[in-house]
């Protein structure tokens, strides 16, 4: 049962501290219009914009469930009910949330502006909001398999949705509600049990079919599941039903059939399947034996409605260069382990496969797409494969709603071009640079610029580590690692003997300026690190043999203790190779260069 309370906000900062405040748990802070760093700037700006009569800025919701049903859900979705009570009853309304679980009972604080940013209309006081917002908490408490309060036992199983029942009944296991959604999308594009085996073998679910019963195969839980157990829709009745609805489609609309096979025909080998309806000769029931784990052999797919080559094709892409693409940060954790940033618990096993330690769900880049946009699985794989016509499925099979989420990617919402070339300038300036690079830095997609200020620096050709930057009350900046860091800032071959090494990126970019990404015939290499590191000057040294001398340039006047070990260590290491490594100032490094070549 959910506890909702509601308080009216006259001052508004202190508020917006109170709900971002760090409780010490693994808090989940999320919004819509706004950001926990520009949350007290935007609702002020909004309420300015419509200038509303009366003191009150915000409303503050807290929604708490006891320590029981606080652990028969995942905290995330705890959130998602929190953001989905705030959607319903103050649609369009800017919002910051923030999930806290420290106390062992899982609350959301929610800080909702006054006044709607589309309408202008203000959140009166009103005495009503409080009963109307417990009555709707209530509602979605259903809709989530969690009871309500003064429900009789019977009277509250009897308005439980099938699918709260059986969250219910499985108290909290993520990977049975992981396995039914997969179980869900398989049926939606099936007409036959072989289709339906194969679509969730490649979402990585092994399914047995026998002569009555169904059982499901999750990845690393050794014991399997009945169908029966998980509900009607999911034995072997209830699959078969399926199945002849979704034939039935293109008995009711046979344009449908050959609208489908033209415009799916180029996602196929060949030519695109012919759509069967049930015209009586038909057996739902039929099967290819399979062994006892579910592994079955070479089907024949020619017949199948859905591209299945195209979900093994999404499958089998990388996580690791979605994430490069994608500006998601990659981290390591003291095992060694590659992390998500933010979301520390997701570990990325191999370049495929991902897994959430804490609830033991796995998948691929299928459902690490579908996390990150909140999208369907069709709509992940047609994103994956940038192919859109793969939509079509489910324009006519309907969309499969996504109920459940392993996890949620955190989003980082960039600020708007002006914003980010006055902000990037201004670091820039502070760092002896000259502020017109930040339109060179941008260009080449090597910074962004944040709606909360802060300001990322990323290396050449990797976007799963950065260094941040956040402006300081009395204007220094302060500077972070975020995620993993393996590749330089900028890399420039010379044709003469001699590199020079940077230590920082905003030390090279006050020397080079607009140069630092351009293209020349140059005597001396550069290489740009974005911070010490001698691996990277190894990988360096390995790709240009020609290479005898190596020029250090500190980020200061000198070195710096970790500049100074890291000198020492190159040092020691290129003793033996015949390559000679060196300090020098500021000033006298890149003394000598070629003509510019044009672009």
């Amino acid at each position: 049962m959910a506890v909702v309370k509601i308080y009216y906000i006259k001052n508004l900062e202190s508020a917006a501290k109170y709900v971002k405040k760090d409780r010490g748990s693994q808090d989940l802070v999320d919004g819509e219009g706004t950001s926990p760093e520009t949350v007290v700037k935007d609702f002020e700006a909004t309420i300015k914009n419509w200038n509303p009569n009366g003191k009150n800025k915000a409303v503050h919701i807290i929604q708490s469930w006891d320590e029981k049903e606080s652990k028969q859900l995942p905290a995330e979705k705890f959130k998602e009910m929190g953001m989905e009570l705030v959607r319903r009853y103050f649609p369009d309304h800017e919002f910051l949330i923030n999930t806290h679980t420290e106390t062992g009972k899982t609350h959301n604080h929610i800080l909702v502006n006054i006044v709607n940013p589309v309408t202008g209309k203000k959140i009166e006081n009103k005495k009503h909001h409080l009963y109307r917002l417990r009555d709707l908490s209530d509602k979605i408490c259903l809709e989530n398999g969690l009871s309500i309060i003064n429900q009789k036992g019977k009277e509250r199983e009897a308005r439980l949705p099938d699918v709260a029942k059986r969250i219910q009944r499985f108290h909290g296991k993520s990977y049975l509600w992981d396995l039914m959604q997969k179980a869900d999308f398989a049926k939606t594009y099936s007409t036959g049990y072989d289709e339906y085996v194969s679509i969730l073998s490649e979402l990585g679910i092994k399914a047995r079919v026998e002569d009555k019963n169904i059982t499901y195969f999750y990845p690393g839980v050794e014991k399997g599941k009945r169908g029966s157990k998980l509900g009607r829709k999911y034995d072997k009745k209830g699959l078969e039903e399926g199945f002849r609805k979704n034939d039935e489609i293109f008995l009711a609309k046979p344009e449908l059939k050959q609208e489908l096979r033209s415009q799916l025909r180029s996602l196929m080998a060949g030519e695109a399947p012919a759509a069967k309806g049930p015209t009586g000769n038909k057996n739902y029931g039929d099967f290819t034996k399979q062994n006892r784990r579910g592994y079955t052999p070479d089907i024949d797919l020619s017949q199948s409605h859905i591209p299945i080559e195209e979900i093994r094709k999404a499958r089998n892409t990388s996580i690791l260069d979605y994430c490069k693409r994608n500006r998601i940060l990659l981290d390591t954790n003291e095992k060694g382990d590659t992390v998500l940033k933010g979301r520390e618990f997701v570990k990325i096993i191999d370049e495929y496969h991902w897994q959430n330690t804490k609830n033991k769900t796995v998948g691929s880049l299928i459902e690490f797409v579908a996390n990150h946009n909140r999208v369907s699985y069709f709509e992940a794989i047609a994103h994956i494969n940038n192919n859109p016509r793969l939509r079509l499925l489910e324009q006519h099979f309907g969309k499969e709603k996504q109920i459940y989420s392993s996890f949620y990617v955190p989003k980082a919402q960039s600020a708007g071009l002006p914003e980010a070339l006055s902000k990037l300038g201004k670091l820039l300036k502070a760092m002896g640079s000259n502020p017109s690079t930040a339109q060179t830095l941008l260009r080449h997609d090597q910074a962004q610029v944040l709606k909360s200020g802060t300001i990322r620096l990323f290396p050449q050709e990797e976007r799963t580590g950065a260094l941040e930057f956040t402006e300081q009350k009395d204007g220094s900046w302060a500077r972070k690692r975020q995620g993993n860091i393996e590749k330089p800032f900028v890399v420039a071959r010379g044709n003469g003997p001699r590199a020079v090494v940077f230590t920082d990126p905003l030390t090279l970019m006050a020397k080079q300026g607009h140069e630092t990404f351009a293209a020349r015939n140059r005597q001396d290499g550069i290489l740009g690190l974005m911070e010490p590191n001698h691996q990277v000057v190894d990988r360096f040294i390995a790709q240009n043999p020609h290479v005898k001398e190596l020029q250090i340039v500190p980020a200061g006047k000198k070195l710096s203790k970790v500049e100074l070990d890291f000198f020492e260590n190159l040092k020691s290491r290129y003793r033996g190779f015949g390559v000679e490594v060196e300090e020098v100032s500021f000033t006298k490094a890149l003394t000598r260069e070629g003509p510019e070549l044009s672009l």
